[in-house]
């Protein structure tokens, strides 16, 4: 049997915010079901600006909502697992957005 542990090495928690108010309810990745939909409302934020640098270089970041995970890891992910799906998310800190992040949804 072939398993994958996806885990952060650092304590990411609070580096990034999740925005129920306006996104998906974070219950719904807890469900281990498949969306049908290609794109889903993600909205998170970066709250300081010092944290940003370490928000670009992390490949796995733990927030209050769905975990994410970098471009590099995705591709990576993609290549060699099944029935993994990925979303990609609006992150922002103050007025910059910061591209190359998905929330992950594992089915099973």
């Amino acid at each position: 049997m072939r398993g994958y542990i996806i885990s952060t090495t650092k304590n990411t928690n609070n580096l990034v915010t999740y925005n129920n108010e306006i996104s998906i309810d974070y219950k719904e990745f807890l469900q281990g079901k498949s969306f049908f939909e290609t794109e889903l409302p993600l909205f998170y934020t970066v709250q300081k600006k010092a944290d940003l640098n370490k928000v670009k270089k992390a490949l796995i970041l733990e927030s209050s909502g769905p975990e994410l995970i970098s471009k590099r890891l995705k591709e990576i992910l993609e290549e060699n697992t099944k029935n993994v799906q990925f979303f990609e998310v609006e992150m922002y800190c103050e007025d910059e957005k910061i591209e190359g992040f998905y929330a992950i949804n594992l089915p099973y």
